[in-house]
């Protein structure tokens, strides 16, 4: 049970504790506090692997689990698997529950990864001002990936519906491209 699990993590016996959350886990094995204590353990044990195979069992059995979503995403843009992350961070963006401010961190992870912007990523940020249409910060992200993909026609306009909420953010990019 987890009151064991967490008795056992208490008295420092990581080897009894886990037994107790994987008896737990085959009597139920899509219980969604079961499978979040096993991803905060292998986060704990800095176990990345077991913690991925775990982010990945709880957005099976909640697939709209937005927080889940966006860790599993994080790391496989940290293994290099963006095409695992898309599904993942599509669920994570469409939420209010993960702040904007962290979703930009994300896109700016993959913008530094490729050379040409890959049409998902286009979808993420352009999702991104669904979600957020009044402010500036993912207009000015999708400018810039038009930017990097050499389409300043398409990127003038995404800088100027930036520039409606944040004078600031868009006037340096136009700026930039001498626009």
């Amino acid at each position: 049970s987890l009151q064991k699990y967490d008795l056992y993590r208490q008295l420092g016996d990581d080897q009894k504790a886990l037994a107790e959350l994987e008896k737990a886990r085959k009597s139920y094995p899509d219980e969604l506090a079961i499978l979040g204590t096993y991803v905060d353990y292998y986060f704990e044990k800095n176990d990345i692997g077991g913690a991925k195979n775990m982010l990945e069992a709880l957005v099976a059995a909640n697939p709209d689990n937005a927080r889940a979503n966006f860790t599993l995403a994080e790391i496989y843009v940290r293994e290099n698997q963006l095409s695992k992350a898309y599904g993942p961070l599509k669920v994570a963006f469409a939420s209010t529950d993960i702040e904007l401010d962290s979703k930009m961190q994300m896109l700016l992870k993959i913008y530094d990864e490729q050379v040409k912007i890959e049409e998902p990523v286009f979808t993420l940020a352009k999702q991104l001002t669904e979600v957020y249409p009044n402010d500036a910060k993912p207009w000015s992200r999708l400018g810039a990936f038009y930017v990097k993909n050499d389409d300043e026609e398409q990127a003038l306009p995404m800088y100027e519906k930036a520039l409606d909420f944040d004078q600031s953010m868009a006037k340096e990019r136009i700026a930039f491209l001498g626009l």
